[in-house]
């Protein structure tokens, strides 16, 4: 679910000095252990695995599981892709994830074909997805926007599992919200742009409806034929940030009434919007406010837009392009070129520039 972060933690670096210098899954597991100096316990088998001992059992069960997902998409494929599983404890996964998202988020390591799983929990199409990731990157299947990754993902888990594994049922499309309730953000584009910053029960609420966007994806079509539909409309050398407009039509050409299969996911941003105003002078106040939000800049003008943070860091949005949720003291401003201000408020808020 979460992951495909460009930075290189301490696991996804050793595995990827393992893999690239060995031969062997055996061997690329030796290594990485000899050089983690932390007591994990390795398996060999197609999707070679480390795992810390405490969850002996439920690790193997996770690795039977990947494995027979790994085959099939291999052989519906034609591709080989080698995949490394970790299954790792709350201490042992805040050693290798300083700074990453927190445990027991589930983690895919593209380039590294790493697959780094919680010693407990965890739904089961879980496993399928994270390697959906994986594949998706060896097929050169990426888009510049989150959302859509995490679709792609789920394509791969659910072509299996309608294939090879209809004892699996998708979670309940209000999951993990009592029926009749619905979250905090409900649209595609709050996930694109806040994208686990929405908090983690509306996050999973959102892997859900994705799961079942993906279904209806795949119906009636073998996994070859979909990937070569997402490979024309998301390669990854060409990959750029889209409107959400953009997307469903992509996804419109892969499945006809997509867009009406979506519904309100489709819809417009639920953000709260904010304007540029006169800038908030702090000093008064004794300071900044030690409790954090976002802001989120969308840049519609037809330059790039100067930001410049509380610190005095300035940052450039480009245009037509959306900045990564900011993170700033609520009450404090970021100042843009034309002397105005977006003040931040106490809860995650979406500025769109159209002038200056």
């Amino acid at each position: 679910m979460i992951g495909r972060i460009p930075a290189l933690y301490a696991l996804a670096a050793l595995i990827a000095t393992v893999q690239l210098s060995a031969q062997q899954p055996d061997d690329r597991l030796t290594a990485f252990r000899a050089s983690s100096k932390v007591r994990l316990l390795e398996a060999p088998g197609p999707v070679p695995m480390l795992y810390v001992p405490s969850a002996e059992e439920h690790a193997f069960q996770l690795q039977k599981s990947i494995e027979a997902a790994y085959a099939w998409d291999e052989k519906q494929l034609h591709l080989h892709v080698p995949v490394t599983l970790a299954v790792l404890d709350k201490d042992m996964w805040t050693r290798f994830r300083p700074g990453g998202p927190a445990y027991p988020a589930p983690t895919s390591f593209t380039s590294q074909g790493l697959v780094l799983l919680p010693d407990a929990g965890s739904g089961a199409i879980v496993p399928f997805h994270e390697l959906g990731h994986i594949f998706a990157n060896s097929l050169k299947i990426w888009s510049g926007n989150n959302f859509v990754n995490e679709l792609i993902a789920g394509i791969f888990g659910v072509a299996y599992i309608r294939a090879e594994r209809p004892d699996i049922e998708l979670a309940p499309i209000s999951a993990p919200f009592p029926a009749g309730t619905s979250p905090r953000y409900t649209s595609l584009a709050d996930l694109d742009y806040l994208y686990t910053g929405v908090g983690d029960k509306n996050y999973y609420w959102f892997q859900h409806q994705l799961e079942h966007l993906a279904d209806s994806l795949v119906k009636g079509e073998s996994l070859p034929a979909v990937v070569e539909k997402l490979q024309a409309a998301f390669p990854s050398d060409h990959q750029k940030r889209e409107t959400l407009e953009e997307i469903d039509a992509h996804l419109e050409g892969i499945q006809p009434g997509f867009t009406r299969i979506a519904g309100p996911l489709a819809g417009p941003s639920t953000i709260t919007r904010i304007k540029p105003s006169a800038c908030r002078d702090t000093s008064e106040k004794g300071g900044l406010s030690s409790t954090v939000t976002v802001i989120v800049i969308q840049n519609d003008m037809a330059g790039p837009l100067a930001v410049t943070r509380p610190n005095g860091y300035t940052l450039t949005v480009p245009p037509h392009a959306a900045s990564a949720a900011l993170q700033i003291p609520v009450g404090a401003s970021m100042k843009l070129s034309d002397g105005t201000c977006l003040v931040s408020r106490d809860e995650p808020t979406l500025a769109v520039i159209e002038k200056q």
